[in-house]
């Protein structure tokens, strides 16, 4: 019998296939256009909408969403260390200390993004915001069950409820009748501790807040324009320069550069004496 070798032939595809890899050498055949044929014109981008708008307002609930849930996502994987508490009766305040910045940030970092505005600006080293803010934001969340185990467990401590509980309520479940306000810090971090803590007076005591207002305008125009300026380089709004001057007043006259520091001086001694030690200090 006899053998015949078959040699098998290449039968060409309909539509070629792209080549994975080209050599520096090689050209495509250049084609002429047809008649007709309009190059097709690259869109302008997009101009952002003005400030104050409708659409600039949305855009920026939006963004500050994204962050948050990129925030979430980043977070989660990471071991959570629970912060140890301390709680002043006199003014109703729970201060909360963190091992590290991940913990912090697992934890606080969404709601203080959400009651700030805006977005992280750096590793997070200090929080503060009525309790009030934090219950209603952990139910707003659960609701989309978007909450990780970090919020979770802060939401037991502040709230003193279960974290499996957190899906099943109708309302927001409120903090204690007897706190009023929250502010967090990482462990030995004093200076961010006063910070937070003296955030904490101002917005818990009529009083320091109206020796507050009585010090920043007895300042001289142009020491004024300085803090603001300064403040406002930080990225803060307006409408919080008063609260963030004498918290930073009350951590040191030098906050604001040297030429500073004796114009300050004083109402730095009567802050820091006002807002006493933070508990656990």
């Amino acid at each position: 019998m006899e053998t015949v070798n078959i040699v098998p032939t290449m039968q060409e595809p309909d539509t070629p296939f792209p080549s994975a890899s080209r050599s520096s050498t090689h050209r495509d055949p250049v084609v002429a256009p047809e008649q007709g044929f309009k190059p097709i014109k690259k869109e302008k981008p997009k101009k952002p909408p003005k400030p104050g708008t409708k659409a600039a307002i949305l855009l920026k609930q939006q963004q500050q969403q994204q962050q948050q849930e990129q925030l979430a996502a980043q977070l989660e994987p990471l071991k959570f260390i629970p912060p140890t508490t301390t709680f002043d009766p006199k003014t109703g305040v729970l201060v909360l200390a963190f091992r590290n910045v991940a913990a912090l940030t697992a934890a606080l970092g969404r709601p203080h993004v959400a009651y700030e505005g805006g977005h992280l600006k750096g590793p997070l080293k200090g929080v503060n915001f009525p309790a009030v803010h934090f219950t209603e934001w952990i139910f707003k969340e659960a609701q989309s069950d978007r909450l990780t185990d970090a919020e979770r467990s802060v939401n037991s401590i502040i709230t003193g409820t279960s974290t499996t509980t957190l899906s099943d309520t109708s309302s927001p479940t409120p903090p204690p009748i007897s706190t009023v306000y929250i502010c967090a810090y990482i462990q030995n971090d004093k200076s961010t501790f006063l910070h937070e803590w003296a955030h904490a007076v101002y917005h818990t005591s009529d009083t320091y807040r109206a020796l507050c207002s009585r010090l920043y305008a007895e300042l001289d125009a142009g020491t004024v324009k300085v803090v603001e300026k300064e403040l406002q380089m930080r990225n803060y709004r307006a409408d919080v320069y008063l609260d963030e001057w004498q918290a930073y007043c009350v951590e040191g006259p030098g906050e604001f550069g040297k030429k500073l520091v004796k114009v300050l001086m004083e109402a730095h001694r009567v802050l820091r004496k006002e807002v006493g030690l933070p508990p656990g200090w």
